[in-house]
């Protein structure tokens, strides 16, 4: 399957049976704000690690940097 759950870039991949997924591709990991006192928009990008079961209502399933593990 060729989605967030096995993609290389999922900081979760080897965490057994979890169900979430989390994306630290480099270009997401640019685009995350940094780190100001009571920024919401910080909040919101440290807590949004995404549940499985919700990421098929997104357009995540043709994800154009989805890369196998080496």
């Amino acid at each position: 399957m060729s989605d967030c759950r096995t993609c290389k870039h999922n900081t979760y991949r080897d965490l057994k049976d979890c169900k979430f997924v989390s994306c630290g591709h480099p270009i997401t990991l640019a685009k995350t704000p940094k780190y100001e006192s009571g920024d919401p928009a910080w909040v919101n990008a440290m807590t949004a690690d995404m549940k499985i079961s919700e990421m098929f209502s997104y357009d995540m399933l043709e994800c154009p940097t989805w890369e196998a593990l080496s």
